[in-house]
């Protein structure tokens, strides 16, 4: 077999002695590289480093996402509670002149401006036709810490509450 290998290279045009030159260069570099990998993978010097640094970084990316989901939950909660407290309001002063005025001054005293560095839109403030059913719905736009590396720069919350009065005959 050798022999017939050896007649066939010689016979062989140009072209393919350079493309079994060219293939025994690249097994070549190919065995020198597997060869290198080997050797990294069984020196363990140093490993311990990476892992620490991947681990750092998860530590901090966990841990910068639950401030940024804690604060937006607060935010929620603050929220849903100053809509709690308007439409309470409101529901009392159902048929007063002034009830949307109640209704953003009971909202604004439960829910100030610039909290947490929020921007607020609303309350928004429905009411049916026959004054039995009362609701509110806002939101509110924080701007993130942690999350700012990963690309969101603001977390928008809202909340929805309704008051339904019921008049006893």
């Amino acid at each position: 077999n050798l022999k017939v290998f050896i007649n066939a290279i010689s016979t062989a045009t140009d072209d393919f002695k350079t493309i079994l030159l060219v293939e025994t260069a690249l097994m070549t570099l190919w065995s020198s590289f597997v060869m290198r990998m080997r050797g990294l993978v069984r020196d363990q010097t140093g490993s311990v480093l990476p892992l620490v640094a991947g681990g750092i970084i998860m530590l901090v990316a966990s841990v910068g996402l639950a401030t940024d989901a804690a604060r937006g939950y607060m935010a929620k909660a603050r929220l849903s509670q100053a809509l709690d407290a308007a439409a309470l309001a409101g529901g009392r002063a159902m048929y007063s002149p002034t009830r949307d005025d109640d209704i953003r001054m009971y909202f604004e005293a439960n829910f100030p401006n610039d909290f947490l560095g929020a921007t607020v839109d609303g309350p928004t403030i429905q009411i049916t036709q026959n004054n039995e059913i009362l609701t509110l719905d806002a939101s509110a736009t924080i701007r993130t810490t942690f999350m700012q590396l990963l690309g969101h720069q603001t977390l928008r919350v809202s909340a929805v509450t309704e008051v339904t009065r019921l008049t006893q005959l």
